[in-house]
């Protein structure tokens, strides 16, 4: 599943101020063209200006000439832009207190100036701020006082952006539904005011909201017309950005190809001075990477992005990259290590964290927790974050958690509540993975219209002609007879081709709806039916009386040794082997899954206890029969299972079932290993 928790701060940083608080020392690259006239503030000194060039790739460097600035300038307005300047680049070091002391000095200026505009530029960096340090009260205030001040000028720019800050506001407080409404309202403002700028901003943040409610189909359009919108005025940093947000929804829908060519596009599009948006791009292709299974490409994506953004502000700036390392490690069979990251990642973050990222991390905290098999804390942890994530409305995090807390509940021992976990993981993927296809259904359909649309006109062309050739019939009866007929032809060939043309698309749409179904319910690794897969065949056993019925679940010894001594690629192949052998040994009208990890599930029909455990004897000397080849080496496999019985003429729930075989497994495990247990037996077979 992937695995791309977002920045939350550097990203926040971006969204907001580079385009807008410094929107007059944008003025001299030509972006005023698109706003509408009397909405931007008065252009900064050159001086200024020339300062803010440094800002994307030597922040420090922009500190140090805007203080110099501040310092030595005479003039006020200069003043006022070298502090808004230094406040921002104290923003992207995660200086935070310094940067809003400046900042209320900088309102306290803005005041004596008696100019609307750089009072609201003020007011509207001080509240940036204050929302990143996640003082929302404050900032509350400063954003009533916007509100008064444009509304009373009638300054309708700024009340799109006073409205989307209050949007930002509630995000990163997790009012999902809240700043889904403010940023609708931006949006609504800023096409009536025309300004096309801040229509790429606020279609952008409207998607983004739409992505996390799972609204995906919406979320890729809304990201589609901004993309548009930003090349069309030449906006190289917007129009990266962009493709960088498409390239995480197919990211998080496990649609690999298209999420790594957008990605390449947004990384090629992306401005060499853009130096922490680069990072960013690079921190979420190396989770693609990693979910694919590319773990050397993952470490040196992340590692890269981590050196990028330790370059611009330390610790602080990189800190989404030591998520990134904690999942690599604990991949690479190290969690205590990648669980040491993730704390420290917390820790770090806790001034300045928004409810989402407070989400991404423990989440990272929770995959590690499962990992090393730390049943007491991740039960209420998985509990704990579920609620949070469904209280947000991200539905992309409530997949996520979900379906760790399937293996949490199931690894302590809470079969059924893990199944419930499961099923209710399932029907949200599926809703999300649906939200995408419908996309490509309307695409194909819309195409379809636009195609039979240009037939139409062109029979309407043909029609015309016919007219023009009946009023000379008289003369040119022969030919007109002849053209008729040909244009009859031809209408009936064009018509037969879309009909074709339809019948494929739809066979294409029926096999790929298969895929999808077959990809939902295949274990990627063995080929066998994954516990999803494994959920109906066995609510069928369950409906049966006139059988009895067993379960057998069997677990690889010591693979924790394995992949520890010989490496995952060496794991991977002892557990297709395994899967192979199971496979061949199973009697005929048994079903096979991979159930988990290192287990597997084999269930069916059986005459009595005692063929039961013959079944189970059979899959066990399969298993050990020889060792597994993988290269050069030779690996020696053994395995415990744990096998219930449900006798004929009695209904038992398959969860209950599963519990005494697990419980079976366990003593199987502690009597030695290599061996076979049945319920309710005092002794192994």
């Amino acid at each position: 599943m992937a695995q791309c928790p977002t920045s939350a701060r550097p990203r926040f940083l971006l969204e907001l101020l580079l385009p807008f608080v410094l929107a007059g020392l944008l003025l001299a690259t030509g972006v005023e063209a698109s706003r509408p006239a009397g909405s931007f503030a008065p252009q900064a000194p050159a001086a200024v200006a020339k300062a803010a060039e440094d800002l994307g790739s030597a922040p420090e460097a922009a500190l140090t000439e805007a203080l110099r600035l501040v310092a030595d300038s005479r003039d006020s307005e200069e003043k006022l832009h070298a502090m808004l300047l230094a406040a921002y680049a104290n923003l992207m070091l995660r200086e935070g207190e310094t940067a809003i002391a400046m900042l209320e000095e900088a309102v306290a200026l803005a005041r004596t100036l008696e100019q609307a505009e750089l009072l609201l530029l003020s007011l509207d960096q001080l509240a940036t701020a204050q929302i990143d340090r996640v003082d929302f009260r404050t900032s509350e205030l400063v954003l009533d006082e916007m509100a008064t001040l444009a509304g009373g000028r009638g300054l309708p720019y700024w009340l799109a952006r006073e409205r989307h800050l209050r949007a930002v506001r509630l995000r990163r407080m997790g009012d999902g539904q809240g700043a889904m409404r403010l940023h609708e309202e931006a949006l609504e403002i800023r096409q009536r005011i025309g300004d096309r700028v801040g229509m790429v901003e606020s279609l952008n943040a409207v998607a983004v909201q739409r992505r996390r409610a799972g609204d995906l189909y919406q979320a890729l359009d809304h990201h589609t017309r901004a993309l548009g919108l930003a090349r069309e005025l030449g906006l190289e940093r917007d129009a990266a950005r962009t493709l960088g947000w498409i390239a995480r929804i197919y990211s998080a829908l496990d649609d690999d190809e298209p999420a790594l060519e957008f990605f390449r596009q947004a990384l090629e599009a992306l401005p060499e001075s853009e130096t922490l948006e680069r990072a960013e791009l690079l921190r979420d292709l190396s989770g693609l990477h990693m979910r694919r299974g590319e773990l050397d490409t993952a470490e040196e994506i992340n590692e890269n992005s981590i050196r990028l953004a330790m370059a611009i502000g330390g610790e602080k700036v990189a800190v989404d990259g030591y998520l990134r390392r904690a999942t690599l490690l604990g991949l690479r069979g190290r969690p205590e290590e990648g669980l040491r990251w993730v704390e420290r990642a917390i820790d770090i973050g806790r001034e300045f964290d928004g409810a989402r990222s407070v989400l991404s991390r423990r989440l990272a905290r929770l995959r590690l927790l499962k990992q090393m098999e730390r049943w007491p804390e991740a039960v209420p942890e998985a509990a704990e974050l579920l609620t949070m994530a469904r209280e947000s409305g991200d539905r992309l995090i409530e997949r996520d958690v979900l379906e760790i807390q399937s293996a949490v509940l199931f690894g302590a021992g809470n079969a059924h509540g893990a199944f419930l976990a499961m099923s209710a993981y399932s029907e949200l993927n599926a809703s999300l993975a649906t939200s995408l296809a419908s996309r490509r259904i309307a695409d194909l359909e819309a195409n379809m219209e636009r195609r039979a649309l240009e037939a139409d006109l062109t029979l309407l062309e043909r029609d015309r002609d016919l007219s023009a050739l009946r009023a000379e019939r008289q003369r040119l009866w022969t030919i007109g007879i002849s053209i008729a007929a040909l244009a009859l032809v031809l209408s009936i060939l064009s018509l037969r081709s879309r009909m074709r043309a339809v019948r494929q698309v739809n066979h294409l749409l029926a096999e790929r709806a298969e895929q999808l179904r077959t990809a939902a319910s295949t274990d990627a690794l063995t080929g066998l039916s994954n516990r999803h897969g494994a959920l109906p065949l066995l609510g069928a056993l369950e409906r049966e009386d006139s059988h009895p019925v067993a379960t057998l679940v069997l677990d690889v010894d010591h693979f924790k040794q394995i992949n520890d001594r010989h490496g995952h690629d060496v794991g991977d192949v002892v557990l297709r082997a395994v899967a192979t052998r199971l496979q061949a040994a199973l009697p005929s009208g048994w079903h096979l899954a991979r159930w988990g990890g290192e287990e597997f599930l084999a269930f069916g029909r059986i005459d009595d206890e005692s063929s039961a455990a013959a079944v189970a004897e059979r899959l066990r000397d399969a298993v050990r029969k020889e060792p597994v080849a993988a290269g050069e080496l030779s690996v020696a496999v053994t395995a415990s299972i744990g096998v219930a019985v449900r006798a004929a003429a009695r209904r038992a729930e398959w969860d209950t079932l599963l519990k005494a075989a697990d419980e079976a497994l366990y003593r199987a495990k502690n009597g030695g290993r290599d061996r076979v247990e049945i319920s309710g037996r005092g002794g192994p077979t």
